[in-house]
């Protein structure tokens, strides 16, 4: 008889008597279960249960994909909000990286960005300067404060769904890695490895109306959103045609208008916009869509609801991890920096079992991508 989940009791009936040799099976199947929830909750976060279970880092499965159909996940309670949270980082790297960016200083502020420190301001070349000075001065503090025997950051997680907010208590500072470029956080942060999930507003509502409507409805009621999703290249290469711009500057517009910012001289983005009603309503039927509060700070209900599930999908990301291996060391967005403990699946493996897990527990489809590799201690590139 398969088991399904639940609790003793409902497995209990008037006839028991009867069927004690089934009923004792069923309790034994219902005892090893709430073992492996209770050693894969504490997985999720304790490194020191995984160092000594590595056994359940590879092959234990998450409690939570068990469960039949899509259920809520509060992050007070099954989530990481009110989680301790610990980050490991190389000093030796740090003093290195930070040399780096000092002696890029020292050219003009008009000159050009020098070869490798051009990735900490990737997203504002022009203002290479005023970026790579301030990423300098987070540095100085990270090892300012850093005077101890182990190089490690404490951070508390506070907020709600799509609000988070991690607290580093060594530094007294809300949001220090989070403000780090990603070329920092790979050099620094160097045993950690990064799993991005890939265009997290596209694929949460285009998930949602799979979810709701079935995969052929969703593909007729928004094609241009089934293509972002499906083909994301070709959709901005067709928008970039359109409004004469480049892929990235397109990539920024299809958000914008999933955000009701449309550019109208693009037909796919007014089509893009004309799908928002059905996404819209699919998400507020989504048990972890925070619909019905009034959106705060100019946020619209549609942006809110996008967060909260995206929230969602993250912290079952890294659940996952834990069961895989990784310890996780901050969230970033909709990235997840974790670092492989000994007996670890290899980054690709833990990655497809994170996008299973959160297909199987929130509902929805993800692309998760390995952004970087975790390095190991003091190895640098």
């Amino acid at each position: 008889m398969p088991f399904h989940g639940g609790c003793a009791a409902s497995a209990q009936s008037d006839s028991a008597d009867d069927n004690d040799a089934l009923y004792i099976d069923i309790q034994d199947e219902v005892a090893r279960r709430l073992e492996q929830v209770r050693r894969c909750t504490a997985a999720a976060t304790s490194s020191d249960c995984l160092r000594a279970a590595p056994d359940l880092a590879v092959t234990g499965e998450c409690a939570s994909s068990q469960r039949p159909g899509v259920k809520e996940r509060k992050r007070g309670a099954d989530g990481y909000t009110g989680r301790e949270l610990r980050l490991f980082y190389c000093r030796s790297a740090a003093e290195a990286w930070l040399g780096r960016l000092t002696d890029a200083l020292v050219y003009e502020q008009d000159a050009a960005c020098p070869g490798d420190v051009a990735d900490v301001s990737k997203r504002n070349p022009s203002g290479w300067y005023v970026r790579v000075q301030r990423e300098a001065k987070k540095l100085q503090t990270l090892l300012g404060t850093a005077e101890r025997e182990e190089c490690v950051l404490h951070c508390t997680l506070k907020g709600g769904p799509g609000r988070q907010t991690q607290y580093y208590n060594d530094l007294a500072q809300a949001q220090f890695v989070q403000t780090l470029s990603a070329e920092t956080r790979r050099r620094v942060f160097c045993e950690y490895a990064s799993f991005d999930l890939k265009s997290a507003h596209l694929f949460v509502a285009y998930g949602a109306v799979e979810l709701q409507l079935g995969a052929e409805a969703a593909r007729e009621q928004c094609p241009f959103l089934s293509g972002c999703v499906q083909n994301p290249d070709n959709a901005r290469a067709v928008v970039a045609a359109e409004l004469g711009v480049s892929t990235a500057v397109a990539k920024t517009q299809i958000l914008a208008s999933l955000n009701r910012v449309c550019n109208s001289r693009s037909a796919s983005l007014r089509n893009l916009m004309g799908e928002r009603d059905v996404w819209v309503a699919a998400l507020r039927q989504h048990p972890n869509a925070s619909s019905g509060a009034a959106p705060t700070g100019g946020i619209s209900e549609g942006s809110l609801m996008l967060q909260s599930v995206e929230a969602a999908c993250v912290d079952a990301m890294a659940e996952s991890l834990a069961c895989s291996g990784y310890e996780v060391g901050a969230f970033v967005a909709d990235e997840v920096m974790a670092r492989p403990l000994a007996g670890a699946q290899a980054s690709s493996i833990a990655a497809r079992r994170a996008e299973a897990h959160v297909k199987t527990t929130v509902g929805i489809s993800i692309r998760l991508e390995v952004a970087y590799e975790a390095l190991g201690a003091g190895v640098q590139s």
